[in-house]
This record gives C-alpha cells, structure tokens and sequence, in this order.
C-alpha cells in the first residue's frame, strides 16, 4: 500500500504544479533563479509547519471523531478543506475542488496506512510548490 502512496504524491503534485504554473506562468517565467531558489527556501519551513498542523487539527481529529466510518470522515474532512480553499490558494470552483478531493484523499491515506506520515508528506509537497508561488509575487 505504501507504493500507492508514493505514486499518488506524485501524481497530485504533478497536477498541483501544472495548475499553478498555467495560472502564474507569465510570473514563473520572469523569476530569477535566485529569486525562485529563495522562495522555495523559505516555502519548505512554512509548508512543514502547515502541512503538520492541518494534518493534526482538521484531518487526525477527523479519524479519531469518525473511527468507525471512514466513508462520513473522509467526505468531512473534503468539505472542511475544500471549502475554505475557494477563498484561498488555488482559489474559486477549481481550487475548492482540488482541495476537496486532497482532503478526501488525505483522510483516507491516515485509515489506510494507519499513520499520519503520508498525510503530512503530499500536504507538505503541494504547500512547497503553493507557498512557492505565492512567494515569487512578493521577492524582488
């Protein structure tokens, strides 16, 4: 199972990536290498303590609360991530959707794999490459 995993992780950053540089490629392109290199510095601690802290408050108190239904938990935990994100990064319908779906996905990786760590690892891949872009609009 923990293959699938992996293979997921890249699949959904992947996906994340291309939606983000289609949607910021002009600013993408216009970055400096060293401006890219300090936004990914700078991304990876806040992306740790994001992906860790979501994971503990949205997702972990979803399992526990709904241990005994991984269907109700994981379709709480979509909505409780998705939700928010039509507000957020990547934003609207699109963004609400993909964050959904990795809430959902999230959720599952915690009943499947019996642990948190996959959870932590793809949410932390996709803050990486979010924060990242984020960051090259504000760095000179």
């Amino acid at each position: 199972m923990e293959a699938n995993w992996y293979n997921f992780s890249i699949i959904i950053s992947l996906v994340t990536g291309t939606y983000l540089y289609l949607g910021n490629r002009e600013a993408i392109a216009s970055a400096s290498s060293e401006a890219i290199f300090l936004a990914v510095i700078i991304a990876l601690p806040l992306a740790l303590f994001n992906s860790f802290n979501e994971t503990i408050i949205t997702r972990w108190t979803i399992v526990e609360g709904f241990s005994k239904n991984p269907k109700v938990a994981a379709i709480i935990g979509a909505l409780i991530f998705g939700i928010p994100h039509y507000f957020g990064v990547p934003g609207g319908l699109p963004g609400s959707i993909m964050a959904g779906f990795l809430g959902w996905f999230l959720v599952r990786s915690i009943f499947d794999t019996k642990g948190i760590g996959w959870a932590i690892i793809i949410h932390f891949l996709q803050d990486v490459l979010i924060f990242s872009v984020l960051l090259l609009g504000v760095l000179p």
